[in-house]
């Protein structure tokens, strides 16, 4: 049972509004979410009806006295980082459900954006949701424990998977793995590498996510989905 709810800076300012569908950032190690949320003006020009909201993560930081974490990095340990990352995957289920009500919207109609660690929250949870979500984007990073997936997976999002190719705190090759691991399972999921990016977002990447939720949340997708 979760305590404390999330919360965090949302875009627009009129949370009251009438909005057809939801956009839930997750942040990276040590950061917060009026980083992500400023990215909601970009995609809010091509999704004009979509509320964005970017909530903090459960606990601060312990390397950063203003930042949050969904983990510590002293968790890295995978015997200790799976328990970790089900524990603040219940935070986020319970924000995504409360969201879902505030708005009166479907998950259908609700996307996970992460970075970094906020990208491995989100490969962790949009897959075991059993109401399925939109869609899932990740920048730059990781599946926790992918070798459970296939065993735990009963929702089947489609997937973006943008990293960039000289990223040296996730490696590149996080990003392949987990594609692989999501084509296995039978997910549908694009992979979009980014030459000479490090550990960051750049506009063509930027461009190409909001693209791809464009086309999810007006049904143009050329998807093929698995409904569980």
């Amino acid at each position: 049972m979760i305590k404390e709810k999330l919360d965090g800076p949302h875009y627009p300012d009129n949370i009251e509004g009438s909005y057809d569908s939801l956009v839930i950032f997750l942040h990276g190690y040590g950061s917060d979410g009026e980083d992500l949320i400023s990215l909601a003006p970009a995609f809010h020009q091509h999704l004009p009806n979509t509320f964005f909201i970017a909530p903090n993560a459960p606990y601060r930081c312990d390397q950063s006295v203003n930042g949050y974490q969904w983990f510590g990095l002293q968790l890295l340990d995978p015997f200790i980082l799976l328990p970790a990352a089900r524990h603040s995957s219940e935070y986020i289920e319970d924000f995504i459900s409360h969201q879902a009500k505030r708005l009166n919207l479907p998950h259908s109609r609700i996307a996970l954006i992460g970075f970094s660690q906020g990208t491995m929250m989100g490969l962790h949870v949009a897959f075991r949701q059993r109401q399925q979500l939109g869609a899932l984007i990740g920048f730059s990073g990781a599946m926790i424990a992918k070798h459970l997936l296939k065993q735990e997976i009963i929702s089947y999002p489609p997937t973006l998977l943008i990293h960039g190719e000289q990223d040296m705190v996730i490696p590149f090759q996080e990003s392949k793995n987990a594609e692989k691991t999501l084509k296995d399972a039978n997910v549908p999921v694009q992979f979009i590498n980014r030459p000479n990016l490090g550990h960051s977002i750049d506009p063509e990447g930027l461009k190409a996510a909001i693209q791809f939720l464009k086309e999810i949340f007006t049904g143009k997708a050329n998807l093929k989905m698995k409904i569980s």
